[in-house]
């Protein structure tokens, strides 16, 4: 599987989600430089603080019905699909990615996963390389 993506690609989400007690969703992007891109939900103006938005569980193929498009910076980018038990926020996300982020050494390839208090939820990362 091809894991390279161009700067200015567009990313369009689906997700699969065969139980009942995860209910809640977020996808975000963490770049090379440490700054996140949020894809779900959307965080369009600093100080607005989204919540997780409610997913449909024992559904399969479930698509976000918008292609979302960030400036990336060119180099290695972390993926990062967060299901949740609760509505975690976008600002206590990024306070904890800011902090794994240190603790990792500033770096997106260290930065496997990031510990979050998810209450059993689960987390999917993948690194891909974002060319120009």
């Amino acid at each position: 599987m091809d894991r390279t993506i161009h700067a200015n690609d567009g990313i369009l989400i689906a997700y699969s989600n065969p139980g009942a007690e995860l209910t809640y969703l977020m996808v975000f992007a963490v770049d090379v430089q440490g700054d996140v891109h949020w894809y779900y939900p959307a965080y369009e103006e600093p100080g607005q603080n989204p919540a997780a938005p409610a997913i449909r569980t024992h559904a399969m193929g479930v698509e976000l019905a918008e292609e979302i498009r960030h400036p990336l910076p060119v180099g290695p980018l972390r993926m990062v699909a967060l299901f949740s038990r609760r509505p975690l926020h976008v600002e206590e996300v990024e306070h904890m990615i800011s902090e794994a982020w240190r603790l990792h050494g500033e770096s997106v390839t260290a930065l496997e996963t990031i510990p979050l208090p998810i209450d059993g939820g689960e987390q999917l990362s993948r690194l891909l390389e974002v060319v120009p």
